[in-house]
């Protein structure tokens, strides 16, 4: 069952999913509110996280004597500045400060079991199985347990998909999507989304998500005067992405709002749509 954080799993909080059998829960990630981690902590047996993100980890620490199980791609990064390093290397002392004040979070949680790519683990009588989809980050995983696929940052909402780190890929993410589809389960849940679906809506959801993408793809085009070179930076703030920076959030947003578009832009380059030159991006319509 989904536990619904107080906006409803919008960033930058997340869902939780709680799993049970008749002598065994489990928690996947920690970001779904403090009222509720602490009406969890204990209940459950152990937590299971899908990567190491601020806003599935937020409340680690009320957790921390819990047993926890992270993806072996997270497993070296000990500490806050080890991550703000890795997912904004560029501006890693902003993200730092934004990770501690937003969500206020000392240090990411410690492994104490490490989970592998599609290998199966289970936990006292629930089986959990980790499926890599890394178009988010490196160490980002969907589970399949039992018969639930929980899609974790493959979220469904109406942003779209979001691939802002420099290890993310459209490309990927797209396979990800793609992977999803796939996969036999009878019931799917996100970490931003508070409900169940059934596979088949699922399904009709991933494929009105992939047309958020195209969506994006299609605004940079727009954005882009024709056979003027443009840059990443310069087309960054127009609304692409993000509509406003949040108050506080804006050397942050903006950031990532460019590294979003320099991997569109990419993209666009690989399918032909867009060319690359030493001065920059040019739509040649």
């Amino acid at each position: 069952m989904p536990i619904t954080g107080p906006r409803k799993g919008k960033f930058p909080e997340s869902n939780c999913l709680l799993v049970k059998d008749t002598n065994t829960s489990i928690l996947v990630d920690a970001g779904c509110g403090e009222e509720n981690i602490h009406r969890l902590r204990y209940r459950i047996d152990a937590i299971v996280y899908t990567h190491i993100h601020p806003d599935h980890i937020t409340y680690h620490h009320l957790l921390a004597r819990k047993p926890s199980y992270i993806p072996v791609q997270d497993q070296s990064y000990q500490t806050l500045e080890e991550l703000a390093k890795r997912y904004a290397p560029e501006i890693w002392r902003d993200w730092l400060n934004y990770a501690r004040s937003i969500f206020k979070i000392k240090e990411p949680p410690q492994p104490i079991h490490v989970y592998e790519s599609w290998q199966t683990f289970r936990i006292h009588g629930i089986e959990v199985q980790p499926i890599p989809a890394p178009g988010h980050t490196r160490g980002h995983h969907m589970l399949l347990i039992d018969n639930h696929l929980h899609l974790s940052d493959i979220d469904l909402t109406p942003f779209g998909p979001w691939y802002g780190h420099p290890e993310s890929s459209i490309q990927s993410f797209i396979n990800d999507i793609n992977l999803a589809k796939r996969i036999d389960a009878k019931t799917v849940s996100t970490s931003h989304i508070p409900k169940i679906l059934t596979k088949t809506e699922a399904n009709t959801r991933l494929d009105h998500y992939l047309e958020k993408l195209n969506q994006q793809l299609t605004r940079t085009l727009e954005n882009m005067s024709p056979n003027t070179p443009q840059t990443p930076r310069g087309l960054a703030g127009k609304g692409i992405i993000y509509k406003r920076y949040l108050p506080g959030m804006e050397t942050v947003m903006h950031y990532f709002e460019t590294q979003i578009i320099y991997k569109i832009l990419e993209h666009l380059t690989y399918t032909g749509q867009v060319q690359k030159t030493r001065f920059g991006y040019i739509n040649p319509r």
